[in-house]
């Protein structure tokens, strides 16, 4: 699967005339380092280069789904494995939350590459737990249902009405719910920054669920 997607990948280098070295790196991606002049016009390009890696890649035995990731354009060989990092780190934030883009860089990525950069600290998945470990010890689906209504709440920026309709749910019951989660969080949904740090501990949630070989912190005893 992987060398159909570096093939792809070398004959859309060659298609849209971009000189590329591109080879398998590891299990799971293609890594392909572009030579271009200072004057090209290096958004056009990327634009060029990622359609038709996504045309090529479709067009494969495997119809394989791509994410093209770019790291920062590099002036020295030295800083080639820094820029290849930092595409890796890229393409594992955008996996998680693909959008529309024909290629993703870190701009994009925002907050989830931050905790893609950060998720095998334990500190960070530590944090995780504190903030969300009285929903998360609810019996079974109950407590995974109120993790689920505080996502919608916290990914629609506060707006309960666009929440309580994410949900499927009346506002009426919605606000309900929220209230629960209120007070098994002991935290108010109404203070901005409880729902940052709720937010944050939602996506490394998220990662850890997606990611299972990540570390994950010892449990306290009580």
């Amino acid at each position: 699967v992987l060398r159909d997607l570096a093939e792809a990948t070398a004959l859309a280098a060659r298609r849209v005339t971009v000189p590329a070295l591109v080879g398998v790196v590891d299990d799971t991606s293609v890594r392909a380092l572009l030579s271009l002049p200072p004057q090209a016009a290096l958004d056009g390009v990327l634009r060029r280069l990622a359609r038709e890696v996504h045309r090529r890649a479709a067009a494969t035995q495997h119809a394989l789904p791509v994410v093209v990731a770019v790291g920062t354009t590099v002036t020295a060989l030295p800083d080639v494995r820094r820029s290849l990092g930092e595409a890796a780190h890229v393409a594992g934030a955008a996996l998680r939350s693909p959008g529309t883009g024909l290629y993703h860089r870190l701009d994009d990525v925002r907050l989830r590459g931050l905790l893609h950069l950060l998720r095998d600290d334990e500190r960070v998945l530590a944090f995780a737990d504190r903030e969300l470990g009285p929903l998360l010890a609810r019996d079974g689906n109950q407590g995974s249902r109120l993790v689920e209504l505080l996502r919608c709440f916290c990914e629609h920026g506060g707006n309960k009405s666009a929440a309580a309709a994410a949900a499927h749910l009346s506002r009426t019951a919605y606000y309900q719910q929220l209230s629960r989660i209120e007070q098994v969080l002991g935290v108010s949904l109404e203070d901005p920054e409880s729902v940052l740090s709720l937010y944050v501990a939602l996506l490394v949630q998220e990662m850890g669920e997606r990611d299972p070989q990540l570390p994950r912190p010892p449990t306290p005893a009580t």
